[in-house]
């Protein structure tokens, strides 16, 4: 009997906790309404089934130097900081810097000079109880670092701490390569961009690292980069805030069963959007409507769903034969890529309630195409298009 209350108490402040913190997110919305950055993944999260859940981002190996992946977990609260320009925790960072990886991914890894530390392994460390982000770029071959802060009035190199940490390192890595060990690591202090305001560090080292990956580190360290104090604009920013989300913008792009919209327009624009996104074009199918007229469920499908119905014509009757059977250019392909909403029982939103359907919007191939509109003109036979169509799996 204790235990059983116990568990009720446990479920009742859990459900306190989420509501508080829906009302929260909620709270949120005009603010970030005037900013375009993040707009639209802010409200794709809010009409998720549960905004309120975590997000886990999987991490490929190597690019922290580790041997396998692993999983960053980023809260609603992670994103609230960063929709709303708060400083932001380790979690943004790793975040970041998964997406970085990405960019480098794309260029050849014999022309990439660049790895990162792992920001989830200070999470804890007194290096960060300051909750001031700052660079820390580190040359091991010349036994050489360089310090990027955007609040570097009154400090020099001996002001910080993880120095000392850098230093071990680098002397254990050098003993491990070369089985001798070097002097002190000479720390540079470089003139870089100043903050005007206390939030903004986090952002101003995700914004250094996007410009030395895909700019500055060929030239470097023969050519130093910084040195001016100017302060990021706010478009520099939120330029690296749209870069930061990217990772997680798919997961809440794809839509799933339960999420809700005010309106059906709201539901037609979010599925327009995804159709988009994904390579086809969305037409408005069948509905039903209450005595009352409001539309009570609605289905929208690819443009290209079903196939072209037969069409019939005599091309021995002189008077009909030179008539022109009407052409379209829109291909009918059978895809079956659909969705069906709901309204709710109060009457107050829409609720999706299917799962996406198979989507089959591979283009043909040119000369598969011009085929099909061939054939389409001399017959209207389904059973002929539905060959057809596997010239999409052809090689030509």
């Amino acid at each position: 009997m204790i235990l059983y209350t116990n568990i009720n108490v446990l479920v009742v402040e859990a459900s306190k906790e989420k509501e508080e913190l829906m009302k929260r997110m909620n709270s949120y919305h005009g603010q970030i309404q005037k900013r375009a950055c993040v707009r639209s993944t802010y409200e794709c999260l809010m009409r998720s089934l549960d905004p309120t859940r975590s997000m886990h981002v999987d991490v490929e190996p190597r690019v922290f130097g580790q041997s396998e992946s692993f999983q960053i977990s980023v809260s609603p609260v992670d994103l609230m900081l960063l929709f709303t320009n708060k400083c932001l925790n380790s979690s943004i960072i790793t975040l970041f810097a998964t997406s970085i990886n990405k960019i480098l991914q794309q260029v050849k890894m014999q022309s990439n000079k660049c790895g990162f530390l792992k920001p989830y392994m200070i999470q804890d460390s007194v290096h960060i109880i300051s909750k001031h982000w700052n660079l820390f770029i580190i040359v091991p071959q010349q036994n050489t670092g360089f310090i990027l802060d955007s609040d570097m009035e009154g400090k020099n190199e001996e002001s910080y701490e993880f120095t000392n940490v850098v230093q071990k390192l680098t002397q254990l890595y050098h003993s491990l390569i070369s089985f001798r060990a070097l002097g002190n690591m000479k720390w540079n202090l470089v003139e870089c961009n100043q903050q005007r305001h206390y939030w903004e560090s986090g952002y101003y080292v995700m914004r250094w690292m996007h410009q030395f990956v895909t700019h500055q580190q060929h030239s470097f360290p023969k050519t130093m980069p910084w040195n001016d104090k100017k302060p990021f604009t706010t478009k520099e920013l939120d330029n690296i805030v749209s870069s930061c989300i990217s990772p997680i913008v798919g997961d809440f792009d794809i839509p799933k069963i339960g999420n809700k919209y005010r309106t059906l327009d709201d539901c037609i624009k979010m599925y327009e959007e995804y159709a988009e996104k994904t390579g086809f074009s969305v037409r408005l199918s069948t509905q039903n409507s209450l005595k009352s007229g409001i539309v009570d469920r609605k289905y929208l499908v690819c443009n290209r769903e079903g196939l072209a119905k037969g069409v019939n014509k005599d091309t021995m009757n002189e008077e009909t034969s030179d008539n022109q059977i009407r052409t379209s250019s829109i291909s009918r392909t059978g895809c079956m890529a659909k969705v069906k909403f709901k309204l709710n029982e109060s009457h107050t939103e829409y609720v999706l309630i299917s799962e996406l359907s198979k989507l089959q919007t591979q283009d043909l191939t040119e000369s598969a195409q011009i085929l099909v509109n061939v054939m389409k003109k001399q017959t209207r036979a389904p059973e002929l298009l539905a060959v057809i169509q596997n010239l999409k799996a052809l090689p030509y």
